[in-house]
């Protein structure tokens, strides 16, 4: 694949997310209006095991498929059924659990809701295989239509749930039907039609690719909601929502940006997997691109997060605004982390990647375990100490792997971080002397700090920056010539 192809379809990836993701933050914004931090507690805890659900509906099959140099009818049929009926039975399982669950919150009443979100997990299996079938053909326009239909009609419900008095359900539909739309969307828009057929060998195949993905998703995933259940344990539903509502909004970027450049990274490193000169050239290129846009988003969200949260989802979250300015600092890291995990899986090292996952996973426990112990801010704080010792953990790992020093992963990211860093410590220095309404602070000083990063990078001749804003400029001198 050419740098051009790559820079295209990484755009087209791009803009399925954007307007997908984009559009379901949205919808939470409207609905963080709405509802309570308490009501997006609340859910949290009664959906506290369907993304653990999901991904072992996943099984790993979807990473499979991608590394796959060829996939033939058959693996295709095979891994849809298999996911399929995987998420058929995890939903029931999770039906059936949903009245305890309900009742361990300490909402007996809400078992109703646990049930409804269960359904979450069969309409994410059924989406799965067809998700991974036009990520292959590079078809983003494809998953954007259906990313989009399915927040829209997903999120117009909910809104209008939440509207007549009834948030807490409008947020459960929410998390129920824009996954289960979508999925179906999804597989009408694939093209795939799978025939009523289960191979042996296909599965065999694929679930021994995946199962060490499977594994490290399910730590991850576990993991994930082992913090949700201490949150809201420790701290109470509303505690736990304005701290789940400052890290997704540090994550909008970070992980939006991460994997746009790791969907079309996944397939290219792969085919080069056996040039590890290529790998190491792919990494550092994709390390250097997804700072350059994810570093000034999380210095200014940083320097700015109470006005920002104030502007955007309202008053009654500005205690979330001193969570953002700490979890941001561990987004500037994220980047690394995303390439390090596509190297490795690319170079077919799933099993790596579970042994290091077990390694941090160790790590994030103990981090966890220290700072809940100063309040839900030392908790954002151990999400920053367990960040920088997961980044010398996959460091490590990815040098192993291509002979990649842990030094030079560092430096290709550090150019745009540092001049992120310089923008975003002058914009929260003049945030401090200057106090005006939030949606002004947020409009002049944010829009300034964007600013000033691209000239400080455009001066300073840091590539990262240079080299997207150039790739940027072709396309448009393209159409006006044209």
């Amino acid at each position: 694949m050419s740098r051009r192809v790559a820079f295209v379809a990484t755009v087209g990836s791009g803009a399925e997310l954007v307007v997908r993701q984009g559009g379901q933050f949205v919808i939470l914004l409207v609905l963080a209006r709405l509802a309570t931090p308490a009501d997006f507690g609340t859910v949290a805890l009664l959906g506290v095991v369907v993304g653990v659900a999901v991904v072992v509906a996943d099984a790993g099959l979807t990473t499979a498929l991608l590394q796959a140099p060829e996939v033939s009818d058959a693996d295709l049929d095979t891994a849809f059924w298999t996911t399929v009926a995987a998420g058929s039975a995890l939903t029931v399982l999770g039906v059936a659990a949903a009245a305890p669950l309900a009742s361990a919150v300490g909402r007996p009443a809400l078992g109703g809701t646990a049930a409804l979100l269960s359904v979450a997990v069969l309409g994410s299996a059924v989406g799965l295989v067809p998700s991974a079938v036009l990520v292959r053909r590079r078809a983003f326009g494809r998953l954007l239509v259906s990313g989009a239909v399915g927040v829209l009609l997903g999120g117009g419900i909910a809104v209008v749930v939440a509207a007549v008095g009834r948030p807490l359900l409008g947020l459960a539909l929410l998390a129920v039907l824009v996954p289960c739309t979508t999925g179906v969307l999804t597989l009408i828009l694939s093209g795939l039609r799978p025939r009523l057929r289960w191979e042996r060998a296909s599965a065999t195949r694929l679930l021994g690719a995946g199962r060490w993905v499977l594994a490290a998703n399910v730590l991850d995933a576990t993991f994930l909601r082992v913090q949700v259940v201490v949150l809201g344990a420790l701290f109470g539903p509303a505690a736990l929502g304005r701290y789940q509502r400052a890290d997704s909004t540090q994550q909008i970027a970070a992980d939006t940006t991460s994997t746009v450049v790791g969907r079309v990274a996944l397939p290219l490193f792969a085919a080069s997997a056996h040039r590890p000169d290529l790998v190491r050239a792919g990494y550092l290129t994709g390390v250097r691109s997804v700072t350059a846009v994810t570093a000034p988003v999380m210095a200014l969200l940083a320097a700015l997060s109470t006005p920002v949260l104030e502007t955007v989802f309202g008053a009654q979250w500005s205690g979330a605004g001193p969570l953002l300015s700490v979890l941001a600092v561990s987004g500037l890291l994220y980047p690394l982390h995303s390439m390090a995990i596509n190297v490795l899986y690319a170079m077919s090292l799933n099993h790596r990647v579970f042994r290091i996952d077990v390694v941090k996973k160790v790590l994030a426990l103990a981090a966890l375990a220290v700072g809940a112990t100063f309040g839900v801010t030392g908790v954002a704080w151990a999400q920053v100490a367990f960040s920088v010792a997961a980044l010398v953990v996959n460091g490590l790992a990815v040098r192993a792997a291509v002979d990649l020093a842990l030094g030079d992963q560092v430096r290709s990211a550090a150019a745009p971080a540092a001049v992120a860093v310089a923008v975003g410590v002058g914009v929260h220095l003049v945030a401090r002397a200057w106090e005006p309404a939030a949606w002004v602070e947020v409009l002049v000083l944010g829009a300034s700090g964007a600013l000033l990063y691209l000239v400080g990078a455009v001066v300073l001749r840091v590539g990262a920056v240079t080299d997207l804003l150039a790739l940027a400029r072709r396309p448009a001198q393209e159409v006006a010539g044209a």
